[in-house]
């Protein structure tokens, strides 16, 4: 009898002692709920982001717009310097542009056109009028079924060839930055100028 209580006892300290088994927790969501997507490790690596924005760069579309725009971007301002000859025939040439509410302003500085009478004038412009795509705004669209399908020398960069759908993108190996994008029939030219040096002042207003 007594050996039955001493056994009883240490049963149940045991069953005392053993710890619960948590229930399994659901796999981690992304805060809108869906499931996080995985990227190609070596597209992911090319992926910066428009966060920490800071880049002087050259652009042309082509076929139908060859004109060359210099831009300058940090964080979520932007200056549009525009080509000699912009669809408004003058009466501004550069755009100072707030991505954080998509509003754009712009001046006539060039006193050598009879049209620019007051250079500090300051005019209000579409914000569709003057944006153009950026080469952040090509990496932030990437998905996840991008590939990384060759790569090339475009001058004396080395760049990575990602593609997706009708999509393909050549990002410049050292900055990550895209020097040409081709889509949808269209293509895109950025010439990079610098990155990381490019000051509050450069985009601020005059």
């Amino acid at each position: 009898m007594k050996k039955f209580i001493i056994l009883a006892i240490a049963l149940l300290l045991l069953v005392a002692c053993t710890p619960k088994e948590e229930p399994s927790q659901p796999a981690k969501q992304a805060s809108d709920g869906n499931i996080p997507v995985l990227y190609d490790s070596q597209v992911s690596a090319l992926l910066v982001s428009k966060d920490d924005a800071n880049l002087r760069y050259k652009f042309d579309q082509s076929p139908e717009n060859p004109r060359e725009y210099e831009i300058f971007i940090k964080g979520d301002k932007m200056k549009v310097i525009l080509p000699d000859y912009n669809d408004y025939l003058g009466e501004y040439d550069i755009a100072y542009i707030d991505l954080s509410d998509e509003s754009a302003v712009a001046y006539c500085t060039n006193t050598a056109n009879i049209k620019c009478k007051d250079k500090t004038k300051q005019i209000e412009v579409p914000f569709k009028d003057v944006i153009t795509k950026t080469p952040y705004d090509w990496l932030n669209e990437v998905p996840p079924e991008a590939k990384i399908t060759g790569s090339a020398m475009v001058g004396r960069r080395t760049v990575e060839i990602v593609e997706y759908g009708n999509t393909k993108i050549q990002i410049e190996k050292f900055y990550k930055m895209p020097v040409k994008v081709e889509s949808s029939g269209k293509t895109w030219n950025y010439e990079l100028v610098d990155i990381g040096v490019v000051k509050d002042d450069d985009v601020a207003l005059p």
